[in-house]
């Protein structure tokens, strides 16, 4: 009558894929470890517990190819490691771009009264205060301490 439900009860909508599922479909989309080769989004959604759109997000993040020796012909294949590795470079690029990372007069204006004049985050957002800005960006006490200990000044 309807469309079949391709999610199962115990897959949480919106779960990212642990490094234990990610070996488990390599396992199944290569056909590894005694395993049959499955390579159905909709199958390997039900048996992960997610999405058939999550399956196919994943495969095509760990998707990379794999030359055979018997007729050195290139097959694509699937690596949980690479997927991970890729989705943990996507984790740290998230969230919007620091302020200060587009004004390098700022940037370099702070960084010169820090290690130049040796001057602490404090003393020099005290100069600026007092004897104006090189732009017309201002950053707050709390930033300037933030850029340093992430060593962008």
């Amino acid at each position: 009558m309807g469309q079949e439900q391709h999610t199962t009860a115990h897959g949480k909508k919106g779960s990212h894929f642990t490094a234990e599922q990610r070996i488990v479909l390599e396992w199944e989309w290569n056909g590894k470890g005694g395993h049959r080769k499955e390579q159905s989004p909709t199958k390997l959604a039900l048996l992960l517990g997610k999405s058939r759109r999550t399956i196919y997000r994943e495969l095509n993040r760990g998707m990379t190819t794999q030359r055979r020796s018997s007729d050195w012909k290139d097959i694509p294949y699937y690596s949980g490691h690479l997927a991970g590795i890729k989705a943990d470079e996507k984790k740290q690029n998230h969230g919007p771009a620091e302020k200060i990372g587009r004004d390098h007069t700022l940037a370099n204006a702070i960084a010169a009264k820090i290690k130049d004049k040796h001057y602490s985050p404090y003393a020099a957002w005290a100069d600026f205060q007092t004897n104006g800005w090189p732009t017309a960006l201002r950053l707050s006490v709390k930033t300037i301490y933030r850029y340093v200990a992430k060593g962008m000044v």
